[in-house]
């Protein structure tokens, strides 16, 4: 009818799932999140547009705060991968815990990972368009936030590299250069061991060390010419801790 958007899942779905498996492509058709097997791990794709405060539709039709039962599907999701103890790595597009997306969603998702932390290896997201983080304070687990290709304010292209294996997490984030249209490497990041740890330490060391600071403040706007006075690195060091 005039307020289904089966029309865009499906259309979606011939573009972006025509690889995928048949469970998979079921609940992407109906709304928009799948989870996908890939070797041993399980890769869980979210619709955090379910959750975005300035998504209408979810304003005008989705008063259930679990719009289409994606958390209970989550939830489901999760304990079977926690039964076979499989890892498990959470894609999306806005992060939890960001201002756009629903706190009672986020609250609801938390729970979830809070119970689930062991298997949990990484959670990635994007939509800010910059180099960012997210530590949460509870349950304990980090939404590592992935610059964009898009120049947004001004900002360079940007993509990022990740590779996991066991408790290591590598990543190298690349960046163009807009004179020459060129892809250099930014820099490389590394962690061993408890992701959660790893970052709050970092964010320790922001609030202690300008050098470090400013070297952080200059990744996050993907090293472009772009001005952020002490109040602006104020606001952004107060984002990385929900």
């Amino acid at each position: 009818g005039g307020r289904s958007s089966d029309w865009l899942y499906a259309s979606l779905s011939l573009q972006w799932m025509y690889n995928k498996s048949a469970a998979a492509r079921a609940t992407f058709q109906r709304a928009g999140y799948y989870a996908e097997e890939h070797g041993d791990v399980k890769v869980i794709a979210l619709n955090t547009n379910l959750a975005y405060h300035f998504n209408v539709w979810r304003l005008l039709y989705y008063p259930d705060p679990d719009p289409e039962g994606q958390l209970q599907w989550l939830s489901t999701e999760l304990d079977a991968s926690a039964v076979a103890s499989q890892p498990v790595i959470i894609i999306g597009h806005s992060p939890p815990g960001q201002r756009d997306i629903s706190r009672p969603w986020t609250r609801q998702f938390l729970r979830l990972v809070r119970r689930h932390r062991p298997i949990i290896k990484a959670m990635l997201f994007g939509h800010t368009h910059y180099d960012s983080f997210i530590a949460y304070r509870y349950p304990r687990h980090v939404a590592i936030i992935s610059p964009s290709v898009t120049t947004w304010l001004g900002t360079r292209p940007a993509y990022r590299i990740l590779e996991l294996n066991g408790d290591r997490l590598d990543h190298s984030t690349f960046i163009m250069n807009l004179t020459d249209g060129q892809w250099r490497k930014e820099y490389d990041f590394t962690v061993t061991g408890d992701l959660h740890s790893a970052f709050l330490d970092y964010v320790d060391l922001l609030n202690r060390d300008e050098a470090a600071r400013d070297t952080f403040i200059a990744r996050y706007f993907k090293s472009s010419n772009v001005s952020c006075n002490a109040s602006c690195s104020r606001a952004i060091q107060r984002s990385l801790v929900y």
